[in-house]
């Protein structure tokens, strides 16, 4: 039922979170993350929330290393994410991050998107209902465009990206 906030909310960095085959559904957003919080997550599910996915807030420069895995629905970034240098940030095979906002960057220090074949690494418009569903929470089929987010940016060490699809950035003019 409706909660009026997170079907589940990851606030302090610490002891592992687990969280797997939960449906979360009828929130503002399915599950929200703190900064340098990675819960391992699979098989989650989520509908009627205002945005059906695991929503990363970037109101501070991300200082610890970590993993984002296949949550079994899309990790949401709508504001411009940093890392500190140092940092390395790892996705799991599967992993989908979907970005919101023309302005809205992901910058690395380094990282390591672990994508197979059959099971890629995906980063791609917030709009774009093709991978994930309806994350955005419009109800509909909208498609991503050029431009629907910015790019992201490797400001640190060496970055490996194994099959790993990048969609709907848009070019420095």
């Amino acid at each position: 039922s409706w909660n009026g906030s997170e079907g589940i909310h990851v606030g302090t960095p610490g002891p592992a979170v687990s969280v797997s085959g939960a449906a979360l559904d009828g929130n503002l957003v399915a599950m929200a993350l703190e900064p340098n919080c990675y819960p391992v997550l699979s098989g989650l599910s989520a509908s009627a929330n205002s945005r059906n996915g695991v929503f990363v807030p970037a109101w501070s420069t991300v200082t610890q290393s970590g993993t984002f895995t296949n949550a079994g629905i899309p990790y949401v970034v709508e504001s411009t994410l940093s890392f500190d240098v140092g940092t390395t940030w790892t996705l799991l095979a599967g992993a989908v991050v979907k970005v919101g906002g023309p302005s809205t960057s992901i910058n690395v220090a380094t990282m390591d998107a672990n994508g197979t074949a059959g099971n890629p690494v995906i980063f791609t418009s917030l709009e774009d209902d093709t991978i994930g569903g309806d994350t955005n929470g419009d109800g509909g089929s909208t498609a991503g465009t050029p431009g629907d987010w910015a790019q992201l940016t490797f400001q640190g060490a060496a970055s490996t990206l194994d099959f790993t699809t990048v969609r709907f950035g848009k070019t420095h003019t």
